[in-house]
């Protein structure tokens, strides 16, 4: 026996599973460190001393809070590099 659809059924069944006015999201994957102990095949990442100041760290956690308030959305950040737990002052940022 086939189940009969209606458009009404239909509308509530989408609007329960989307949110139509959910907040765009700014997403950024924030290489904080190219520093590694693995040698990962697949890994793009090259080594080299580089890092980031807390200051400026600090500024860019900042100019994210600006762009939350400007564009009126959501932030989130995917911490990544090498290895972001080897950037020194990573419990501080995030």
């Amino acid at each position: 026996m086939q189940r009969e659809i209606k458009i009404e059924n239909l509308k509530a069944e989408v609007k329960n599973k989307v949110d139509l006015k959910k907040r765009p999201t700014f997403t950024l994957q924030w290489h904080l460190t190219s520093a590694c102990p693995n040698r990962c095949k697949h890994c793009y990442v090259e080594q080299n001393n580089q890092i980031l100041s807390l200051k400026e760290c600090k500024k860019i956690v900042n100019d994210l809070r600006t762009i939350k308030e400007r564009w009126d959305c959501d932030i989130r950040i995917h911490f990544s590099g090498g290895d972001p737990l080897l950037y020194p002052y990573f419990f501080r940022v995030a």
